[in-house]
């Protein structure tokens, strides 16, 4: 299927599938995707149907015996709001949304970070945790089952994880903030609930440098990237990112910082 157009030249369902693989996407993968497809072109099939073709490829790509997790964040917690799994939209992008509504698809129950997941490890998600990047959390099974994030169309912007590794490091300007709200199931019952969210210091102001970052990673062999259509795709490894990010951190925590002006 014809997917994008990029200054006369078509892009095919085929061609992105191709490029994703290249990146060394494999059968029974645990995969994240994170997306911007506004950066690729100008899109050529109705939104649903662009949408259902793209969880087409990414099924394909990693079989029955993979996982996909697609953002579907909504900071309800963060915004005095309760978070609704079956009605809370998410903030971060149309993907995520398509995908939280799809048939055998689970929402997990982060009021601030959540995820739709689907394919042969959803169990595993369907845990308590107390902290949005802590134990148990989506981010502490990705990083033990070694996912392999996609980022489209971000170059080096939406590395979550990244958060994941600053507080497993615990870097003086981040620091645990607890949020508390209500969460509504998926059949509706309603319960009382709190979370531990790593925040940034504001009064430290800390802006990353998420070039430097990326370009990091791809120096140490943690991420790869690719041109595809009008942008790119990265491919970041959780294991891989989470050994040489942790290794500089603990040398200078500041390194993938902006410098204060």
């Amino acid at each position: 299927m014809e997917l994008f157009e990029v200054n006369s030249r078509i892009y095919t369902s085929d061609d992105l599938a191709s490029a994703i693989k290249e990146l060394d996407i494999e059968k029974g993968d645990m995969i994240c995707v994170h997306s911007n497809f506004t950066q690729f072109g100008k899109i050529l099939p109705r939104k649903n149907e662009f949408l259902s073709v793209l969880i087409d490829i990414f099924k394909e790509l990693v079989g029955d015996e993979g996982t996909i997790l697609v953002p579907t964040f909504t900071y309800s917690f963060c915004r005095g709001l309760c978070f609704d799994k079956k009605h809370s939209k998410t903030s971060v992008g149309a993907l995520g949304e398509y995908f939280r509504k799809e048939n055998g698809v689970y929402r997990n129950d982060d009021p601030i970070f959540s995820h739709a997941i689907w394919g042969a490890k959803t169990e595993l998600f369907k845990t308590e945790f107390r902290e949005c990047f802590g134990k148990n959390s989506a981010f502490d099974i990705m990083y033990e089952n070694n996912a392999k994030f996609i980022m489209l169309g971000l170059g080096a912007e939406g590395f979550t994880f990244y958060m994941y590794i600053e507080q497993n490091i615990g870097v003086s300007y981040r620091y645990l903030k607890k949020f508390i709200g209500q969460i509504i199931d998926e059949n509706g019952a309603k319960k009382e609930s709190e979370i531990l969210y790593f925040v940034r210091n504001l009064d430290m102001n800390p802006i990353p440098d998420r070039e430097k970052r990326l370009n990091f990673m791809i120096a140490n062999q943690a991420a790869k990237k690719t041109d595809f259509g009008g942008s790119n795709i990265v491919l970041i490894d959780a294991r891989k990112s989470f050994e040489v990010l942790s290794k500089k951190l603990k040398e200078d925590e500041k390194y993938f910082l902006k410098e204060s002006k």
